[in-house]
């Protein structure tokens, strides 16, 4: 059951990141480890890891889970596009 939550709770984040790419996997019990990239050329956009993030979350967490990493996508083009 958990697994099945999961499954749909990572596949919930993906349609809303479209267009962008999107992975993500429990890289441990608590933490969520999450890929970002364009679909077209396959380069990264944002990795990171140890996200703290439940694997029987519900959709307004996931979609809160979301909104910040569209925020680090933003600050990080910001950064490198001043």
């Amino acid at each position: 059951m958990e697994t099945e939550r999961l499954s749909k709770t990572l596949n919930f984040m993906r349609t809303q990141l479209l267009p962008l790419g999107f992975s993500g996997h429990m890289d441990s019990d608590r933490s969520l480890h999450v890929l970002i990239y364009d679909q077209r050329t396959r380069k990264t956009i944002l990795e990171t890891a140890g996200i703290p993030f439940s694997a029987t979350c519900g959709k307004a967490e996931a979609l809160h889970l979301v909104q910040r990493l569209k925020r680090d996508i933003d600050e990080q083009f910001i950064r490198t596009h001043p």
